[in-house]
């Protein structure tokens, strides 16, 4: 999967069927052997070893301790703290911008598809919540497969349009200050009054941790154009025109010293801030996820 742009196909991004088969694909690629193994039961963890007991279930017997042993010993089992995975995802005007054809919307749905799924098999509670000044969507929390597909099918009905919502009390948190919750928000940070981190300070909670999910676009990145290019404003519709080696130098000065700030920010109101670029494949960032889950629950 060395270009995700030749898998990210029509046919697969818009339609229900076509993200999970990428989802579930994705993460077979990147974490081979997770899903191979039998479990005894969704949720559980080995704990400890015990003596058999008359009623014990059979298939927890250790076989291997019963040879070495000549004694029937049951592999305990202690049941796992699933949590509470809550998706928010920008959906204001700019993250229609494409790189390669493909849009950051897009990407996004991908993005969610993929960990979404994999939090899925781990018996997570799911929930998906969308902004922009026109419209507000909430969906769950729910746990389950059939829940899931219907997150998908909402993930299909977005529209991105106008602004990043300026007032953030209208985004009340959907989840209990008790639970616990990983709250994971896909956006390409373009904000004009510091809406954005306004409405991240309303999400924070005790026993809650945030990633922001920052999209950008090789182009963007690079400012891979090619000759003279005129810029527009998503939102705006204003215009900037870049065309010499020096202006193209002080953007990617302008950019980093941005992203560097944008570090620093996140980390003073700790949360994790974590750039992506559109050209990777969301399974480089399911690690990530995984480890923060595991932080999240214990």
């Amino acid at each position: 999967m060395n270009n995700i742009h030749e898998l990210l196909l029509p046919k697969y991004l818009h339609s229900v069927k076509g993200l999970e088969l990428l989802a579930k694909k994705t993460v077979a690629s990147f974490l081979p052997g997770l899903h191979q193994s039998k479990r005894t039961g969704a949720g559980m963890e080995f704990s400890n070893y015990r003596t058999y007991q008359s009623g014990d279930d059979l298939r927890m017997l250790d076989w291997k301790l019963y040879a070495r042993s000549d004694r029937f010993y049951i592999r305990e089992a202690e049941q796992e703290k699933n949590i509470h995975v809550q998706f928010l995802i920008d959906t204001s005007a700019s993250m229609l911008h494409e790189d390669s054809g493909l849009q950051k919307i897009d990407y996004a749905r991908f993005l969610i598809a993929t960990i979404g799924w994999l939090a899925l098999q781990q018996g997570d509670r799911l929930s998906l919540q969308s902004m922009n000044e026109h419209q507000i969507t909430r969906l769950g929390p729910k746990p389950g497969r059939k829940f899931f597909q219907r997150l998908l099918y909402q993930l299909l009905q977005l529209n991105c349009s106008g602004k990043f919502p300026n007032t953030a009390n209208h985004f009340a948190p959907t989840t209990s200050k008790k639970e616990k919750h990983l709250l994971l928000f896909f956006t390409d940070l373009y904000e004009h009054h510091d809406e954005i981190f306004q409405t991240l300070k309303n999400y924070r909670r005790p026993q809650q941790e945030i990633i922001l999910f920052h999209l950008m676009g090789q182009n963007e990145l690079e400012m891979s154009f090619k000759g003279s290019v005129t810029l527009e404003d998503l939102e705006t519709k204003q215009r900037i025109q870049l065309g010499s080696k020096e202006d193209r130098l002080k953007y990617k000065e302008l950019l980093s010293e941005r992203i560097d700030g944008l570090k620093d920010q996140f980390t003073t109101m700790q949360m994790d801030y974590l750039l992506v670029n559109m050209q990777e494949s969301p399974g480089s960032i399911l690690p990530y996820f995984l480890k923060k889950r595991i932080h999240s629950r214990n």
